[in-house]
């Protein structure tokens, strides 16, 4: 069970789920480059996410 929760796509899930506290303050502190930066990011790796998964 274990080895099954150690694919791409939870990876990558994760890495979202500890970016979305991180842009919230980079939001609040008014850095909107890098707000872009990291919505970037989130998007490309959800893309990314939905093309892996159901492989």
């Amino acid at each position: 069970m274990s080895e099954d929760l150690k694919t791409v796509p939870n990876y990558l899930t994760t890495a979202r789920l500890i970016m979305a506290p991180l842009l919230w303050m980079v939001a609040l502190l008014r850095m909107p480059i890098w707000l872009g930066v990291g919505l970037i990011i989130t998007g490309l790796t959800d893309i990314f996410d939905g093309y892996v998964a159901p492989n």
